[in-house]
């Protein structure tokens, strides 16, 4: 006995379903990761910047 075409449709709609929920979650796996990397660069950058500016100072006290 062939399937009936509701069954076929239903599956296919399931398998739609499960292949865009992953696509959705990837992407958004993908985007939280590119915030964290761009938070984690600032956090870089600033903690860089205060390295230098306490080294400066450092060295302005010594010279001084």
């Amino acid at each position: 006995m062939p399937p009936s075409p509701v069954s076929l449709i239903s599956f296919f709609l399931g398998l739609w379903l499960i292949r865009a929920g992953t696509s959705v979650k990837f992407d958004l796996r993908r985007f939280s990761s590119r915030l964290s990397q761009d938070v984690n660069q600032k956090a870089r950058s600033r903690r860089l910047r205060y390295e230098f500016i306490k080294r400066a100072g450092a060295r302005r006290y010594k010279d001084g």
